[in-house]
């Protein structure tokens, strides 16, 4: 800890915030008391990785987070993945805090075991975006609106308070992936061959090989199978949800094309390629007024997170968490399943196109200014549009089948997400031919 930050660690403490939802893994909080000088043995560049505010010498503790798969979580980790997390955060996190990623001062992550650990800033003061999004979001059942608004504390007390609602955090929130995508737009062939870790990854390089087909097939196989399943109990009347007919329709023509990699892979040939976060709705953006900042990222440093994540006018910032999924992916598909998971049909109706426009406007801002205007140009704000359509709509196809079935002693749940999917395609898919194949 005393090499990460660059200064001498005169000793370590358990905090005790507590952990809300939306975070995944096991958390430890430490306060950590520093020393007035920098750690014996560290070189000048290894100092220099630490931030500037944590090298001030008045700067004497500071708050951070540890986060770990536990033991009886390891091989749930091995199946899903998440050790991706871990390596992210040490690869790839430490470019992309303009897009509002959590610092973090060390990280490590093993594929083959399951482990992960990220120790970064604490975010103690921060409340998941969702507590906005009303009581029919799931992450809110159970709570009454004044728990929210306890969960939520100052800052929706606080100055802006009036002005904190889904639609803007939903706009702030897009802005920040349309940064995370832009930053490594039309770079996912070579991130798959340098980082296989990535989800995805399998099947973005070129074909993706036998290991590419393989695992594709195995992912949609298991929500190809769950539709077969509820299908089957449909027919049979002993669904545990209530079918819209629409929807029905929709996923009949989905899953029909679910077993053919050639067709995914043309597909996908012809839409963008990037680094995704993979696990997009609003639990997993955080918020917190200024004050609340993590001790080791205080405004005034340029490009740091508390720039990049900030809200605009408001003195508040955001941060994208929980990377378990972060893989290779089409970015606009992110959005689709954003608003779909915990957005109020209604609000995503009167809403949506205006959101996808502060992600494009920001993406093409993002892409300008890396000098690569011609994708930027190329790259319609139509075709961005279609592809929000497109990718919401498989996503949540596969998303739906297998959610509904695996979560069966949950109907309630189930039926949220069919209801959730079900305005979706009636909006926007009036033909069920036209369905897209579910996105894995």
């Amino acid at each position: 800890l005393a090499r990460a930050l660059g200064r001498d660690v005169c000793a370590v403490r358990r905090s005790s915030h507590v952990k809300h939802g939306g975070l995944s893994g096991s958390f430890h909080f430490l306060r950590v008391e520093l020393g007035a000088s920098g750690v014996g043995g560290c070189d000048d560049d290894e100092a220099s990785r630490a931030p500037k505010a944590i090298r001030d010498a008045a700067l004497l503790s500071l708050e951070l987070a540890v986060k770990v798969v536990p033991e009886a979580a390891l091989s749930r980790s091995v199946g899903l993945g998440c050790a991706r997390e871990g390596l992210f955060y040490r690869y790839l996190g430490p470019s992309l805090e303009v897009a509002g990623i959590p610092r973090a001062y060390a990280a490590a992550g093993l594929m083959e075991t399951g482990e992960s650990v990220v120790c970064m800033d604490c975010l103690s003061g921060a409340v998941p975006i969702g507590v906005f999004f009303g009581p029919g979001n799931p992450n809110n059942w159970g709570a009454s609106a004044e728990d929210v608004m306890r969960t939520a504390g100052g800052i929706i007390s606080g100055p802006h308070a009036h002005e904190w609602d889904a639609t803007t955090l939903s706009a702030e929130a897009f802005r920040l992936y349309a940064r995370l995508h832009g930053a490594h737009w039309g770079e996912a062939a070579s991130l798959g061959a340098r980082m296989p870790w990535l989800r995805g990854a399998a099947w973005a390089v070129g074909d993706g090989g036998h290991d590419g087909e393989a695992t594709w097939q195995r992912a949609m196989g298991m929500a190809a199978d769950a539709w077969a399943a509820l299908s089957a109990a449909r027919r049979e009347g002993n669904s545990v949800i209530e079918w819209d007919a629409h929807l029905v329709a929709c996923l009949d023509v989905s899953f029909s094309k679910a077993g053919d990699y050639a067709a995914f892979l043309s597909e996908q040939s012809g839409r963008p390629l990037t680094l995704v976060h993979g696990d997009c709705h609003p639990h997993n953006v955080l918020l917190a007024a200024a004050e609340a900042a993590p001790s080791a990222a205080r405004p005034g440093e340029s490009k740091g997170c508390e720039d990049g994540g900030e809200v605009t006018g408001r003195g508040c910032w955001l941060r994208l968490i929980d990377f378990e999924m972060v893989g290779l992916g089409s970015g606009a598909q992110e959005l689709g399943q954003f608003l779909i998971s915990h957005t109020e049909p209604a609000l995503r109706r009167a809403t949506e196109r205006e959101l996808v426009r502060a992600y494009y406007d920001e993406l093409r801002s993002v892409l300008c200014a890396r000098g690569l205007a011609a994708d930027a140009n190329a790259y319609t704000f139509e075709a961005c549009w279609e592809e929000y359509v497109a990718g919401g709509a498989g996503r949540w196809a596969w998303f739906v089948a297998y959610l509904v079935h695996a979560k069966s002693d949950s109907p309630k749940l189930g039926q949220y997400f069919h209801d959730q999917l079900a305005a979706f395609l009636r909006d926007h898919v009036s033909d069920p031919l036209l369905t897209p194949m579910p996105r894995v």
